[in-house]
């Protein structure tokens, strides 16, 4: 499976291809509200952020009905993984921690060694190759991206009937588990043959959770609890990648008029044109 498929609507391709970029929500906003209930008191929906995709190749009439229209969406496919990634800057992480020992490893990236300021002590050590986002984001004070690696972001969604998978514990022991969240869903749901692009978000800043001590879950907990601590956006968008724009193709819903249409081939014309744009195969079998 190289290529997944998303269905949107005509606004919202045009505003992908402007920005070259896909937007994505957090689990609080979902139809399914399933999918952010857990054991804990803190929800944690608010921190996971997803951008949902089909591997169904074949047009889904509940799918043109449910996440685009008949008469003005459309359906995106594009190869797997087609966001724009960024090097680790080494003059920019050492500029930004006295703290940190680094050295280079066998996948080209970078093991990174951090000695928390006294008293705690505390040492801590990520190893990255790349980021999904901009190393600025990454090194953001207000919040940090758990996965923020390209390899990390990418998930098949499992359909399941089980609570203990549908609604987690998230907090245990000493973590706090928030990739338990997102990864499955009901089995009615099983239509859907979702794969999703996801992103797990803390409201601590990256300098904060490497100087943050072994036995700090509480403090963090707080955080997470504290609405004057909330993330500072309400969607995040990714980057695509330009040779990914250059594959995409657009499948237009079955009654799409001839107003969305030219609007189409505008938006082609403007910002991609090697888009390739195909009628539905449901055209002539919808009144």
């Amino acid at each position: 499976m190289d290529y997944l498929y998303h269905y949107t609507s005509v606004e919202s391709l045009a505003l992908i291809l402007k920005n070259k970029s896909f937007r994505l929500s957090p689990l609080s906003v979902l139809d399914d509200l399933q999918e952010e209930r857990v054991k804990d008191s803190q929800t944690f929906g608010e921190y996971v952020f997803v951008s949902s995709w089909t591997e169904d190749d074949e047009e889904s009439i509940p799918m043109w009905n449910m996440y685009s229209s008949m008469s003005y969406g459309i359906r995106i496919k594009m190869k797997k993984n087609p966001f724009k990634t960024y090097e680790i800057d080494k003059t920019l992480l050492l500029h930004e921690f006295h703290n940190v020992q680094l050295t280079q490893n066998i996948f080209g990236g970078y093991d990174m060694v951090f000695s928390a300021e006294k008293p705690s002590g505390y040492t801590t050590k990520f190893s990255i190759k790349n980021l999904i986002i901009p190393p600025k984001d990454f090194f953001s004070e207000k919040y940090f991206l758990y996965n923020c690696c390209p390899n990390d972001i990418l998930i098949k969604v499992d359909y399941t009937n089980k609570n203990e998978l549908l609604t987690p514990q998230i907090v245990n022991d000493y973590s706090i588990f928030i990739g338990k969240l997102g990864r499955h869903k009901k089995k009615c749901w099983e239509f859907q043959k979702e794969w999703r692009y996801i992103l797990r978000f803390s409201p601590i800043g990256f300098k904060e959770i490497v100087n943050y001590p072994i036995d700090s879950l509480e403090a963090i907990y707080k955080r997470y609890c504290n609405p004057t601590k909330a993330l500072p956006f309400k969607y995040f968008y990714l980057t695509l990648e330009d040779d990914a724009l250059g594959t995409m193709e657009i499948t237009l819903s079955p009654k799409l008029s001839e107003r969305y249409r030219t609007i189409i081939q505008l938006l082609k014309q403007e910002y991609n044109p090697k888009m390739i744009i195909k009628n539905s195969s449901l055209s002539n079998d919808i009144r």
